[in-house]
């Protein structure tokens, strides 16, 4: 079971965080402007997000959110209104809109066939 760990004013020890429920593979882990913490479970269809306080070690998951498809990798854009996942069954990016989770469209410009996209940036 992954976990995760914060170190509180960048001191020592780490602090195992509570409420982290990103079963079996962690995947992506990243901030929105708003602070919710933003889990892709890698290889499955899942995402959670969660409200997080460094000093307590505590995190509680507000909302699971479950993909078309499963998925490698996931990333939102810098202004926070869509969120890419590569999807793995078919060689393709689906695109979400954040922080609803709707899914928009997908796309696949020149993803060869047969192979796993290995992740995902996203800038705008």
């Amino acid at each position: 079971m992954p976990s995760l760990i914060v170190w509180p004013g960048g001191s020592m020890p780490g602090k195992p965080v509570s409420g982290y429920v990103n079963q079996n593979t962690p995947g992506d882990l990243e901030f929105d402007q708003q602070g919710t913490l933003v889990a892709h479970q890698t290889l499955f269809a899942h995402v959670y997000l969660y409200q997080c306080d460094a000093a307590t070690a505590t995190c509680t998951n507000t909302k699971t959110i479950t993909l078309r498809t499963s998925a490698l990798y996931g990333a939102l854009n810098a202004s926070n209104t869509d969120y890419e996942v590569t999807e793995y069954p078919n060689n393709a990016v689906d695109v979400y809109s954040y922080p609803a989770f709707t899914f928009k469209y997908k796309y696949n410009r020149g993803l060869k066939q047969g192979y796993s996209t290995q992740g995902i940036a996203q800038t705008l």
